[in-house]
């Protein structure tokens, strides 16, 4: 049982996500069970139940569960420090219901078990380099060893991509990037790959800026693009757990505690 930070907390390369990578490569995650907040005594913050296997029945492999459980409680008749709210053992049933079934599901109109592939949840970092020029505006080559008669970089325009590991980074690569740097090129040799498990909201603000914002369909105009943006903004700052808030949504700080 951990909090919301493991889920999504650390870059390509981190300690975080390679312990991410590690567990979802080797197909060890059955599922992960989101509670609601105010379970224990001396913390209101979310947590989570990862349930994690090495004899994934065969139904189950190369995929991860994830059951949405934040609206499963009753209050408390009397609150124990920051234990507010319990799991009835009816709800306990209907999350081990869900569990078992393996299966998607929605209560009151709210998708509550999602069935992921591993790979869903990973990307690669590709970093993005541009030639260095001189004065005169030509490109600078190397000029010795391997980098003999090679362009450059420029560390001062270095960037980087995030490609979801569903897609060719090359394809990506030529659609997003070329069109606006005619010149630039990818060091493969610093691509890192990473893993994010978004949780709450269904889909994290990365994975959303990632996934979406390059998807040219959906902006016809700049104020459809902002709007967007605004939208997700919202998101970010009100219902996405933080760590630096020990995994809580900003929001339930905010709110006034239950009495």
């Amino acid at each position: 049982m951990l909090n919301g930070s493991p889920l999504f907390t650390g870059g390509a390369g981190s300690g975080e996500s390679e312990i991410r990578r590690y567990v979802l490569e080797n197909d060890l995650v059955e599922a992960i069970i989101g509670l609601p907040t105010d379970m224990f005594y001396n913390t209101g913050i979310s947590t989570y139940i990862w349930i994690l296997s090495n004899r994934k029945p065969a139904e189950r492999k190369g995929k991860v569960q994830l059951i949405d459980a934040s609206s499963f409680w009753q209050k408390m008749l009397k609150s124990l420090g920051s234990k507010r709210k319990e799991l009835s053992p009816e709800q306990i049933a209907e999350i081990t219901r869900l569990f078992g079934n393996f299966e998607e599901a929605e209560h009151d109109g709210k998708t509550i078990s999602r069935i992921f592939l591993n790979e869903d949840f990973g990307y690669r970092t590709i970093t993005v380099e541009r030639p260095l020029k001189d004065e005169a505006g030509n490109v600078v080559l190397g000029q010795r060893g391997k980098a003999k008669d090679q362009p450059q970089a420029d560390s001062s325009l270095r960037d980087t991509e995030n490609v979801t590991l569903s897609e060719d980074v090359q394809t990506y690569f030529e659609r997003e990037v070329l069109p606006h740097e005619s010149d630039a090129w990818i060091d493969h040799k610093k691509t890192k790959v990473a893993y994010e498990i978004p949780f709450n909201p269904p889909l994290s603000l990365n994975i959303r800026f990632r996934d979406k914002f390059l998807n040219k369909a959906l902006f016809n105009t700049v104020a459809d693009t902002q709007a967007m943006a605004d939208s997700w903004r919202w998101e970010y700052n009100t219902l996405k757990t933080h760590s630096a808030l020990q995994g809580r949504m900003p929001l339930e700080t905010i709110q006034p505690a239950a009495t």
